[in-house]
């Protein structure tokens, strides 16, 4: 499973997530939605901070906005076992 965290530098909330990434320590991908407009329109990002739970392309999940430890790592460990 591979995560994609998609934001701006300019965004605070995405910083907040940023930091709970870090936190959690797990392994992700950091996009930002001005320099990567054609990754914006493939995976269809309106809002941000998203953060996406990929299986060989294919979108397992999505999280929106601010969102706590715990939904976090709810979607890590039912996503676990996919591969990148």
């Amino acid at each position: 499973m591979k995560m994609i965290l998609f934001g701006s530098k300019n965004c605070p909330h995405c910083k907040t997530m940023e930091g709970l990434l870090k936190e959690i320590d797990c392994k992700y991908e950091k996009l930002d939605v001005t320099k990567e407009p054609e990754m914006v329109m493939k995976y269809g990002v309106m809002s941000i901070p998203n953060l996406f739970f990929l299986s060989q392309g294919k979108v397992l999940g999505q999280l929106i906005g601010v969102v706590g430890r715990a939904k976090v790592m709810e979607l890590i460990e039912k996503f676990k076992t996919y591969e990148d």
